[in-house]
């Protein structure tokens, strides 16, 4: 008999995953920062405008502004991250489909970022919801950001008009009574309502919806032995803090189910982040 010789297969050396690099993210961050200070200090006229009680507000927004870029500089580093992002920036400046696709872009992000289109396909009220959180949110954030870092001020012109300076440059004088000036100087008021309706909106949702059968039986006593597990029967030993903090999460927490097994199955999430004990009896393991 001959003897067969095993082939040995080459052993196959993995590289290292390559660590990260906080030195550029860093830089990056940095750089944001400085070019955001100096915007600041450009648009309020060298501080002239700019209100020294909105100081706070000012150091957080850089902050946070930097931390953005560091975060998003961190993150084009993974590489399956930097391959998607490298590959789609060279198909979207290809020179016989850069039209298409820039055409294509502004359609995807008008249609479906701006006006989340695809939300509304799946209900109007969900739609509704998202559209006024999203826009409140974001028509807040160009009014106040402006404001905070001086970009935008307004001047006592008469004992009954304003002017806005927008970067020091004078705009449009508007009347203290007109329409004009009664939607300018309320924006912020119209935005928090729409916030707000969009919160009401997301509460009437969760309590009403389809979802709604694992929250319900706790809206009053706070117990539930039939949609959600006899472990989460809150009134029977909760107090105080305890007792708000455990019914509000398992408002916010309520899975997207509307059948008592995938309730079951979201248990285990409120079993880890909440403190309880099962009811005298019942086997729990």
């Amino acid at each position: 008999m001959v003897a067969l010789k095993k082939k040995r297969m080459p052993i196959e050396i993995t590289k290292p995953a390559t660590s990260i690099n906080y030195r550029n993210p860093t830089l990056i961050g940095l750089g944001a920062s400085m070019a955001l200070t100096a915007l600041v200090i450009v648009g309020s006229r060298n501080l002239e405008h700019f209100d020294s009680a909105l100081f706070g507000y000012l150091i957080a927004s850089i902050v946070a502004f930097g931390a953005i870029f560091f975060r998003y500089a961190l993150w084009l580093q993974r590489p399956a991250t930097r391959a998607y992002f490298s590959r789609g920036l060279k198909l979207f400046f290809q020179r016989k489909k850069f039209a298409r696709n820039t055409l294509d872009a502004t359609k995807t992000v008008g249609i479906n970022m701006l006006a989340q289109k695809f939300i509304f396909k799946r209900a109007k009220s969900r739609w509704l919801m998202h559209f006024l959180i999203m826009w409140g949110c974001i028509l807040s954030a160009a009014i106040t950001f402006p404001l905070v870092w001086g970009w935008i001020h307004f001047k006592l012109e008469s004992e009954t008009g304003y002017k806005a300076y927008v970067f020091g440059f004078p705009m449009q004088s508007m009347d203290v009574h007109s329409v004009m000036a009664f939607f300018t100087f309320k924006a912020l008021n119209f935005t928090a309502l729409m916030v707000l309706a969009g919160c009401a909106i997301a509460i009437h949702r969760r309590l009403k919806g389809p979802r709604s059968n694992c929250c319900s039986a706790i809206s009053v006593g706070f117990c539930s032995p039939s949609s959600i597990d006899r472990d989460l029967c809150l009134g029977a030993y909760a107090n105080g803090i305890e007792h708000i903090f455990r019914w509000l999460y398992v408002l916010v927490h309520c899975p997207d189910t509307s059948s008592d097994s995938d309730n079951d199955a979201f248990l285990p999430t409120v079993r880890q982040a909440v403190s309880y004990r099962p009811a005298p009896g019942l086997d729990r393991r």
